[in-house]
């Protein structure tokens, strides 16, 4: 298994190191050296298969010593020297990939040169070939590039089978190598195709004549009708392609793939990535999917960026523990679907199923559709640089532009300490909005929409049932708010202190908390005031307690939702709705 790989003078690399674990998802924008990585181990898998068939020499390497090794020519690699170095530079380009601190195989590339390969175990001779490959073991298992089957495929000789097989010429002697399969290992091809694709049932390759002869290779799918499997989706032939390769290995061989998930089926990049943990002792693949990356274990993601010296396990970095813990496993949220919105709006509790219910009464469409841009928990005030996290996650590391709309609850925040507060926030990468009541269930608390919701409950109950008049329901509230007056006056006042002391307010806290309590009593003493203030979500439950004890019924969320109207909710609300509709929009 490999340790770690140092690059220098390579590609986008001036000098650059990865440290490997059995599982590496490489992740990261576009053009950050994810695939320099891979084709380093492309490299090394066309040096390797060069030292199968022939004796090393010895080789002086300058700065370095002597070493048993090969001059491998730019025909085995399966890419271009030209761009080898970094920004063309005369030096040659190192790759070093290190299975312990005593095994070290080392390719120095340059295109104005031939590359030279060799081992470096501590000054051990390596005079065969058997014992090179024995000084460092290696089991590469390399997917290449995927591409559809070739609509008629001819038959071919065994050496261009072998020739083809693992290169990015293996799309066009696909049905050639499963034709020479045996049937034990075609049947592990079949049950894995068919427990991917029901209903398929997929048939080994068989000879059409002509000439040259043709390999047809068929399926059947729905109707029992045999189809020839240039006739089935890209998806299909991609995941028949990729198994090919997958089966080539085993528990001691190492995994490199490219972006599989390109054409595959969410479903199927999760399936994908459980069968190359269990099949494989290690693997290396480069990703942009957030299925993927929401699957992975959080130390299998390495964020890598050209910019750094050395790739980064994501779970040291606090920016992506904040989008993993709050978009993933806390909060169960589908990072997929945020990737596909580029948007994201984060809520405090449970606020994301009443906005959606509001938005809808109000129709606000883009905003009322559950499937358009994903509504996330967030905390309070003090959580509000999660969002921010988040979205630089979401940018940085998988390369997506994403968008944030925040909605705050007011609590019992002053007018000046929410005004600071808009104001920190508006250079940040986020939209954030502050409620002008504590929650928004406050905006449930309105007299005429909730008359209306007692008289449709009365009269599903009984038709002939009076709707109850407008005053008993301010009475209600009033005795349902009562009981909250000494809670909110010094909740209200404790905020007030505590935000003059962060501020190093000179004044004495009496007169700090005298201040506060007048404001309060000004506003209690007026009904509509009160319900602005006072916690919404108790006084709900406490109405619901009176509605019970006197007429035997009791309200949801819901059943209040349907009777508001856009005068119900103020303009300020209204105009919250109203941004985040639009930035809902695609």
């Amino acid at each position: 298994m490999f340790e770690r790989i140092e690059f220098t003078n390579f590609r986008k690399f001036q000098r650059f190191s990865l440290r490997l674990r059995a599982g590496n998802i490489l992740v990261g924008p576009n053009n950050a050296g994810k695939s320099s990585i891979l084709d380093a181990f492309r490299a090394l898998e066309a040096c390797l298969r060069h030292a199968r068939t022939r004796n090393p020499t010895v080789l002086d390497i300058s700065g370095r010593g002597f070493f048993d090794g090969y001059e491998v020519p730019e025909s085995v690699f399966p890419f271009s020297l030209a761009n080898a170095t970094y920004n063309y530079s005369d030096e040659d380009a190192s790759i070093e990939f290190y299975q312990n601190a005593n095994s070290c195989a080392v390719i120095l590339l340059n295109p104005q040169r031939i590359t030279r390969f060799f081992i470096n175990n501590g000054g051990a001779r390596l005079p065969t070939s058997s014992r090179f490959r024995g000084a460092f073991p290696a089991d590469l298992i390399i997917v290449p590039t995927l591409s559809p089957l070739e609509a008629d495929e001819p038959y071919v000789q065994d050496q261009t089978v072998q020739r083809n097989a693992t290169t990015r010429l293996a799309s066009r002697v696909l049905r050639n190598i499963w034709l020479r399969k045996s049937n034990t290992e075609f049947d592990a091809f079949k049950a894995e195709i068919e427990a991917a694709w029901p209903p398929i049932l997929i048939q080994k390759p068989e000879m059409r004549g002509g000439y040259p002869p043709i390999v047809d290779m068929f399926y059947q799918e729905g109707p029992r009708i045999d189809r020839e499997v240039q006739w089935a989706g890209f998806g299909f032939q991609v995941w028949m392609q990729i198994l090919t390769h997958l089966l080539r290995g085993n528990q001691h061989s190492t995994l490199i793939i490219d972006e599989p998930d390109i054409y595959l089926h969410p479903d199927l990049q999760h399936k994908l990535l459980r069968m190359v943990r269990e099949r494989f002792r290690q693997f290396i693949l480069a990703t942009h999917s957030v299925e993927i990356i929401n699957d992975a274990e959080p130390h299998e993601i390495v964020s890598v960026s050209a910019t750094s010296h050395q790739g980064r396990r994501i779970r040291t970095e606090e920016q992506y523990a904040a989008l993993y813990r709050y978009l993933g496993s806390s909060d169960n949220a589908d990072l997929a679907r945020i990737a596909r919105a580029r948007k994201v709006i984060f809520v405090e509790g449970k606020d994301g199923r009443l906005l959606r219910r509001l938005s809808a009464r109000m129709n606000l469409e883009r905003l009322a559709n559950p499937q358009n841009v994903p509504i996330i928990r967030l905390g309070g005030f003090s959580e509000w640089r999660r969002a921010v996290h988040a979205v630089w996650a979401f940018r940085q590391i998988l390369d997506l532009e994403i968008e944030a709309f925040c909605v705050f609850d007011r609590d019992y925040r002053s007018e000046e300490e929410i005004k600071e507060f808009l104001g920190n926030v508006k250079d940040e990468n986020c939209i954030c909005r502050v409620l002008d009541r504590k929650e928004i269930e406050n905006y449930l608390l309105e007299p005429n929409a909730l008359q209306r919701a007692v008289g449709r409950r009365l009269r599903a109950r009984d038709r002939e049932s009076a709707e109850l008049p407008i005053a008993e329901i301010e009475r209600f509230l009033d005795a349902a708010s009562a009981d909250f007056e000494v809670m909110v006056m010094s909740q209200q006042a404790a905020r007030c202190l505590q935000y003059a002391k962060e501020h190093g307010s000179s004044l004495d806290p009496s007169t700090i908390i005298a201040s506060a309590a007048g404001t309060f009593t000004e506003t209690w003493r007026n009904l509509p005031n009160r319900l602005r203030v006072a916690p919404g979500k108790e006084i709900l439950s406490k109405l619901n307690e009176l509605l019970q004890e006197k007429h035997g019924i009791s309200l949801t969320d819901a059943m209040i939702a349907e009777h508001l109207l856009p005068e119900h909710l103020g303009t300020h609300f209204m105009g919250i709705l109203r941004d985040m509709d639009a930035f809902c929009k695609t």
